[in-house]
């Protein structure tokens, strides 16, 4: 199935052209795309899913955000814990591994959510990473 069949649209609003960082790129990566099919599952019909990046004094914000049906109050907190799943197919892994990747590179990561109003995972990442690799873009190309 393709994005097109889903009726998710994905927006992006990127107020920055280039964003060097250091970090692991592919962890980075897979964090990311953890956190867009995370929302992607959870809109589970037609909905609209906004990416933003923007630079904030010596760190960078991007924040995912969805329409869908938002998360209980009673699980947000939960939702970083190992093995912690509202999914009947989920392992409850990939939002741990991803805090530990954000963690390991001196960032953090954060929850806004309510039920019925949609959810908004904000990420800061230090521009100068804790972890050691080559400056990476937002695009996921490797600085030379």
């Amino acid at each position: 199935e393709s994005l097109e069949d889903t009726g998710i649209e994905i927006i992006t609003d990127m107020a920055l052209e280039e964003a060097p960082f250091h970090g692991e790129e592919k962890r980075l990566q897979q964090s990311f795309l953890n956190i867009l099919l995370n929302a992607m599952q959870a809109l589970d019909s037609p909905g609209t899913i906004k990416v933003s990046v923007a630079k904030l004094g010596k760190s960078y914000r991007i924040i995912f955000e969805d329409n869908g049906p938002g998360i209980a109050a009673r699980d947000i907190e939960k939702i970083f814990e190992p093995f912690f799943t509202t999914k009947p197919a989920g392992s409850g892994l990939g939002l741990a591994i991803v805090k530990k990747v954000i963690d390991d590179h001196g960032g953090t990561i954060e929850v806004k959510s309510a039920e019925d109003s949609g959810t908004s995972i904000i990420v800061i990442l230090p521009v100068q990473a804790a972890s050691e690799g080559r400056p990476t873009t937002p695009g996921g190309e490797t600085e030379e």
